[in-house]
């Protein structure tokens, strides 16, 4: 998704400082997209709700986790993979996988991180990851990932 066409001066960028909400227009063009894959699919996902009041939501919980183009362009393509229409919480971790433990915990043995934070983490983990397994490791690895992503975003 290219968003740099819908950006009009460096001050609507989300910086990775930011908290701000995404433009609109981001918004407005990544539904469009969606709306390409899936149909009207999408709108059943959200139906019933105010659909300006739903792109509003995706622009904030977008823009307060910092999501950036490359990952949301990363959950566009990840999307079409998938048989059903995506809700924010499922787009999100289509960007970011990494958010997933398991996924982490994946990344972590293969030693090829999708993020800095899930390096981190996993470098805390590597003798857990050497010696055990996500399923004896989770509660503890989840935690240290949550702990880790909320630190890193401020």
């Amino acid at each position: 998704m290219d968003l740099t066409k819908t950006q009009t001066t460096p001050s609507t960028y989300p910086l990775a400082s930011s908290r701000e909400p995404l433009p609109v227009a981001w918004v407005e063009r990544l539904f469009d997209r969606l709306s390409a894959t899936f149909g009207a699919s999408i709108s059943r996902v959200y139906e019933g709700a105010s659909i300006d009041s739903v792109k509003t939501e995706w622009a904030i919980a977008l823009g307060e986790n910092r999501i950036e183009p490359s990952e949301i362009e990363r959950g566009i393509r990840a999307s079409h993979s998938q048989r059903f229409a995506p809700n924010l919480a499922e787009f999100m971790l289509l960007c970011r996988p990494a958010l997933d433990p398991a996924v982490a915990w994946a990344e972590g043995e293969a030693r090829q991180w999708s993020h800095k934070v899930v390096q981190e983490v996993c470098m805390e983990f590597s003798y857990e990851l050497r010696t055990s397994n996500f399923r004896e490791q989770r509660a503890r690895f989840s935690r240290a990932l949550s702990r880790a992503w909320e630190n890193h975003r401020g």
